[in-house]
Order: structure tokens, then C-alpha cells, then sequence
């Protein structure tokens, strides 16, 4: 249960450093690329962070990430249990020291999900702006 608070506690300052950055990349892109082919008012960070909360909003009422979130986490336990239920208890602690008692599985997949999924929004942002920079810049 404490990983699981942990997980939230550096999650939720994560996407919020993750959607920081993308309002930086689309406010880049927003000016390089709408402002003048389409005449568009230019538009600073905080109008740009503010769009991208009020469309995580609309989507996240769309979406249903936590619901499949809790039904993982469920369906874990589930399974977990079903598979004690299965190994004889004479052989249970045996599979425990395996494994390692202290290894829980799915906080840990939780982790390098979360971990991953950060990274690769950041990367795939970086290289839409150098791309877009160099579009923006032979485009000049």
C-alpha cells in the first residue's frame, strides 16, 4: 500500500514536469507554424498549458486509464492468489524465498510503466521540435 502512495506522490509531479514540456513544444510549434501561414494570434506557455489541461479534462472524462488501471491491479491480486491457492502450503514458502517475499509485482511494473511512458513523451516531443526547427528554419 505505501508503494503504491509513492507511486502517486512522483507520478502526479511527473505529468505535470511532462505536460509543462509539451506546452513548451506546442507553443513552439504554435507560433513557428500557425501564427503565419494560417494568421493566427501567437500564444504564450500559460495559455498553451492551460489548453492542454482543459483537453486532458475532456479526454481523461473520454478515457478510461484509471478504470483499466484498478482492474490490472485487481486482476493481479486475483491471479496472485489463485496461484497460492494452487501451490501446496509445505511447498509455499519454498516459492516465497524464489521469488523473494518482498518483491510485489505489480508496483514495480508500475513503476518502469510510468517511468517509460514519461520518457518516451519526452523524446517523441524533442524530436517533433528538431524536426520542426529545422523545417521552421529552412522555411525562413
Amino acid at each position: 500500500m505505501r508503494r503504491t502512495w509513492l507511486l502517486w506522490i512522483v507520478k502526479i509531479p511527473a505529468d505535470q514536469l511532462v505536460r509543462c514540456y509539451t506546452a513548451f513544444l506546442l507553443q513552439t510549434l504554435w507560433n513557428w507554424y500557425a501564427v503565419g501561414p494560417l494568421h493566427f494570434a501567437s500564444i504564450n506557455f500559460w495559455e498553451m498549458y492551460g489548453l492542454l489541461l482543459m483537453v486532458g479534462v475532456l479526454a481523461e472524462s473520454v478515457s478510461t486509464r484509471e478504470e483499466k488501471f484498478l482492474e490490472q491491479e485487481f486482476m493481479f491480486t486475483a491471479v496472485s492468489a489463485s496461484v497460492d491457492l494452487c501451490i501446496p502450503d509445505d511447498k509455499q514458502s519454498a516459492i516465497r524465498r524464489l521469488i523473494g517475499e518482498e518483491q510485489v509485482g505489480w508496483p514495480r511494473l508500475a513503476w518502469i510503466t510510468a517511468g517509460s511512458t514519461a520518457l518516451s513523451r519526452i523524446v517523441e516531443g524533442t524530436c517533433a521540435l528538431v524536426v520542426g526547427f529545422f523545417v521552421h528554419i529552412f522555411l525562413a
